[in-house]
């Protein structure tokens, strides 16, 4: 998952270039039910470095059209799992 990054207004240092590992992609499927979720599909990303600022990302589909909105379009953080030592994010 993810968490909302607040964006502070003033100077900051430059983030570092992001060093992301897509971990994971599930495809959804359509099982017929209109109520169902099952047709999202997943993306998986870990961040192998980490920043020592707090820094936020924006995601966006740089080819092709969807029919829905696949990643938030504000900045988000990673979410960050200390006893496995990973940061990732996770698009649904």
């Amino acid at each position: 998952m993810f968490e909302r990054f607040e964006t502070k207004k003033g100077s900051s240092p430059k983030p570092s270039k992001p060093d992301f590992e897509l971990t994971n992609i599930n495809r959804g499927s359509d099982d017929g039910s209109y109520a169902s979720c099952s047709d999202a599909g997943m993306i998986s990303l870990r961040l192998r470095t980490v920043d020592s600022n707090p820094v936020g990302y924006i995601f966006e589909v740089v080819e092709g059209t969807t029919e829905d909105e696949i990643f938030y379009p504000e900045p988000i953080k990673p979410s960050i799992d200390f006893e496995k030592k990973v940061s990732s994010i996770l698009f649904g």
